[in-house]
C-alpha cells in the first residue's frame, strides 16, 4: 500500500508547479497584450482612412462642378464658401451662362480642444508634447441656413492657427488652397481619441467649368 506521502504533492512540488505557470504567464500575456493593441490600432487606422477618404471622395465630387467664391475664412476657424450649378432653374440660362444656385459653406466645427501636456501623448509624432488641436467636425450650410454636419467629429486643426502646423514638419497645413487647377483640400484625422497618430487625405481638384473660378480668380496661388 503506497503511503499518502506518495500520493499528495509536497509543498516545494506545488511551489514549483505555480512559478512554472508564472513564467509562462509572464511571457505569454505581454505578447497576448501587444497583439491586442496592434490589432487595435490597425483598426483605428483601417476606420480613420475609409472616413476621411470617403469625405474627400464626396468633396472631389462636389467641388470640381462648383463656382468658388471665397477662401477668405473666418477669424477662428478655416472655410470655403461655393454655389453649385442651379439644376431645378435649369442648368444654363437663354446666353448659355451658368446658372448658379445658392451660397454654400464648407467650415469646421470645434467638439474639443486636445493638448498633447494634459494627455500626455505626442500626437503628431514630432518630438514634443506641446501641441494643442481643435477636435472639429466639417459642416455645410446652403443660404445662410443651419449647417449639417459632413462628418464625425475626428478632424483636426492646429489649435495655435487654423493655418497651423498639424503634423509638425514646419509647413502650414491649410485645409484649402487655391493651386493652378483649381483647389487642393488637405484633411488631418485622429486616428483614435487614446491612440497617437494622426492620418492625411488630400486631393487636387480642377474646376471642370470655366466660369466656376469666381474667388480663386484673385486668391494666393500655390503649387509643388
Amino acid at each position: 500500500m503506497k503511503s499518502h506521502r506518495q500520493d499528495a504533492l509536497t509543498l516545494l512540488e506545488v511551489m514549483l508547479v505555480v512559478g512554472i505557470f508564472s513564467l509562462v504567464a509572464a511571457l505569454v500575456i505581454p505578447v497576448f497584450l501587444g497583439a491586442t493593441r496592434t490589432a487595435s490600432v490597425q483598426t483605428g487606422v483601417d476606420v480613420a482612412d475609409r472616413n476621411i477618404s470617403r469625405l474627400i471622395d464626396d468633396l472631389r465630387s462636389t467641388l470640381r462642378s462648383a463656382r468658388i467664391e471665397d477662401l477668405a475664412d473666418s477669424p477662428d476657424m478655416p472655410g470655403i464658401s461655393y454655389r453649385l450649378p442651379d439644376e431645378d432653374a435649369g442648368d444654363l440660362d437663354e446666353d448659355g451662362e451658368v446658372r448658379w444656385g445658392p451660397l454654400r459653406t464648407l467650415s469646421f466645427e470645434s467638439v474639443e480642444t486636445i493638448a498633447e501636456s494634459d494627455n500626455e501623448i505626442d500626437i503628431n509624432g514630432d518630438g514634443d508634447r506641446s501641441d494643442r488641436y481643435f477636435r472639429c467636425r466639417l459642416t455645410e450650410s446652403v443660404g445662410g441656413g443651419a449647417g449639417r454636419a459632413l462628418s464625425g467629429s475626428s478632424f483636426l486643426l492646429d489649435a495655435e492657427s487654423p493655418y497651423g502646423d498639424v503634423n509638425g514638419d514646419g509647413v502650414t497645413d491649410r485645409p484649402f488652397t487655391a493651386t493652378a487647377g483649381g483647389l487642393r483640400v488637405v484633411l488631418w484625422s485622429l486616428i483614435r481619441a487614446d491612440v497617437t497618430g494622426l492620418r492625411r487625405a488630400r486631393a487636387e481638384i480642377t474646376l471642370r467649368n470655366p466660369q466656376g473660378t469666381g474667388g480663386l480668380e484673385n486668391a494666393e496661388v500655390e503649387s509643388d
